[in-house]
């Protein structure tokens, strides 16, 4: 297998447990496809069945159109998945990967049982995409074997414990072109039903308690009540199982009508183009593309004061923060912002920041480290960001 892989073509299978949207099915496909451009041959495995869902169903068309290989081994929820092992095995010795990269806990734990069986070796990669590593003691051990990778350099500090045997790539996004313009923007406000002069706050993510939504939305009640001429509206681009509680919340405090679940969106980059602030209130991350996504607009941004928002977004040109001291006081701040006069060519200043980050280069690294572990090295270089 090593000295056919040492050309410049390699078979790399990404595992990932489903398309159905978030951070690091993003983040995978965009990988995959740069992997390929690169020219290398890429599968993209989901260790789930195929759910059929909208979003879902447009990841699949793009990287198929884009020659990209993409099966699913067929999980059930609540299941261990025997049979997606078995289906992996199978795979593998038909496909014969060189490198199996996998991105979450249950893809790890694959891998790595299915690694040791007979059959065409393959390198191991895991991604570690949060500073809370929330894998189960036997998780951890399963993909021990792996090489380790972090996500930003957030990511390896927080698991200072296993540094020494991992390395950081940070993750890219796809640059996207130019910001549409005010008119287009307006546009986008009224096909969604909102009012074209009205304040606009835009989120983006999953629903789940990691984002902390539910403090965002007691900030907009706070500015409803005490800045009623910003007439302000909060979206929320995303799905996730917080939704009924989060929208339960909105209704109990009488802003229902202001707050605006869309779900999960193949338009988002419109979206915050047509919005006057992007907030983030996670808790914790990896590297958030939906923050580098946004810096890749004219639009400011209001980021949770976390590391893993302060290391890509401090003294970035409409980059702020709020104190974590809750509602009232993020409330105050986007009042401030909201009020004050909007910042020029934030796109143009902010562009350095944004291609240090792309997906391209991403890539790179992942593929000088496919390489050198199939050459047999040990691959512990830092691969972080030079924005100078």
């Amino acid at each position: 297998m090593r000295e056919r892989c040492m050309g410049t073509s390699l078979r790399i299978a990404q595992i990932v447990s489903n398309l159905e949207g978030g951070g690091i099915q993003a983040l995978v496909a965009s990988l995959a496809r740069a992997l390929a451009r690169q020219g290398h041959t890429v599968d993209v495995l989901l260790h789930d069945a195929f759910s059929g869902t909208q979003r879902e169903t447009a990841y699949v068309e793009a990287l198929r159109s884009a020659g990209i290989g993409v099966a699913a081994l067929g999980r059930h929820p609540r299941r261990l998945g025997l049979r997606a092992a078995a289906r992996f095995w199978l795979l593998q010795r038909t496909r014969h990967f060189d490198v199996v990269h996998s991105h979450g806990q249950l893809p790890d734990a694959l891998a790595t049982c299915v690694r040791p069986l007979p059959g065409p070796a393959f390198v191991h990669v895991s991604t570690l995409h949060n500073t809370r590593d929330d894998r189960s003691p036997l998780g951890r051990m399963l993909a021990s074997n792996a090489l380790r990778v972090f996500c930003s350099d957030a990511v390896s500090r927080a698991n200072w414990a296993r540094r020494g045997t991992g390395v950081v790539i940070p993750n890219g996004i796809d640059v996207p072109s130019p910001p549409s313009s005010a008119e287009l923007a307006k546009q986008v406000r009224a096909s969604i039903g909102l009012p074209v002069e009205c304040k606009l706050v835009i989120a983006v993510g999953q629903l789940r308690p990691q984002k902390n939504y539910a403090m965002a939305i007691g900030a907009i009640a706070e500015v409803a009540a005490r800045f009623q001429d910003l007439n302000i509206h909060y979206v929320i681009c995303g799905a996730g199982l917080e939704q009924p509680f989060l929208s339960a919340l909105a209704s109990a405090i009488h802003i229902q009508g202001r707050v605006h679940f869309l779900g999960a969106r193949t338009d988002v980059s419109s979206l915050v183009n047509a919005a006057d602030l992007f907030l983030s209130t996670s808790a914790h991350e990896g590297l958030p593309l939906a923050v580098l996504e946004a810096m890749a607009t004219n639009t400011p941004l209001l980021l949770s004061p976390i590391s893993e928002h302060r290391d890509i977004a401090e003294c970035v040109p409409g980059c702020h923060f709020y104190c974590d001291k809750g509602p009232a006081n993020l409330a105050e701040t986007l009042a401030v912002l909201l009020s004050a006069r909007p910042e020029d060519n934030l796109f143009q200043s902010r562009t350095h920041v944004v291609q240090a980050y792309s997906i391209d280069r991403c890539a790179l690294r992942y593929a000088e480290l496919y390489e050198a572990a199939l050459r047999g090295r040990n691959p512990t270089m830092h691969a972080g960001i030079d924005r100078a």
